[in-house]
């Protein structure tokens, strides 16, 4: 092998790698290797440089992925069919639908990453809702539940420094529903304490 063909191995190898970690990671949305990757959506901003070699080695992946596939479907067009100097049918379709079908994929993937964030904030909600409508009665439960909800928002700020942008916006959504459900838990205490006094 020379030492070309070395370089393009290596490259195609963590390309590989970066796509299947990537699918894992699809899969096993709750698993430690997804938090260690900070990769719930693809936002603006700065990211790192690892960051940022690891999402284009996934986007080259799913083209590459995407061109090999639709170059196999059309095995029927043959190759000397061509538009001129741009090269044959069979390779301009396949790269179009690399370019667009692959890249629309990684987009819809993160997406939904983002939209799985998401729900899992509406999760959080929606369980403090019900704690807070179960204890709406006691007073000094509601008092508990808002320690357990600054308690939340504190574990939440303590892990502010080593976030990715992503990461701190899905951060901020579930700090800004704690607080949320903080302010729904006094004005809860204040009505039972009107109802009571």
């Amino acid at each position: 092998m020379t030492i070309v063909q070395v370089v393009l191995a290596m490259i195609s190898t963590g390309i590989f790698v970066s796509l299947s970690v990537y699918l894992y990671v699809i899969w096993h949305a709750d698993s430690p290797l997804l938090q260690r990757l900070h990769l719930p959506s693809l936002p603006s901003g700065n990211h790192s440089k690892a960051r940022t070699a690891f999402v284009a080695f996934v986007a080259m992946g799913f083209a590459i992925c995407a061109y090999q596939g639709a170059h196999t479907m059309l095995f029927w067009l043959p190759d000397h069919w061509n538009f001129g100097s741009i090269g044959s049918i069979r390779n301009s379709i396949a790269m179009g639908f690399s370019l667009f079908g692959g890249l629309s994929l990684l987009s819809f993937t993160f997406q939904a990453c983002d939209d799985r964030s998401r729900l899992d904030g509406a999760r959080v909600c929606n369980a403090g809702l019900r704690q807070i409508l179960q204890w709406s009665e006691h007073a000094s439960l509601l008092d508990k539940l808002k320690e357990e909800f600054s308690e939340a928002i504190k574990a939440l700020q303590g892990t502010r420094p080593e976030m990715t942008p992503d990461c701190a916006l899905q951060q901020d959504r579930m700090i800004q529903i704690y607080r949320e459900l903080i302010w729904l838990a006094d004005n809860q205490k204040a009505k039972v304490g009107r109802l009571q006094g």
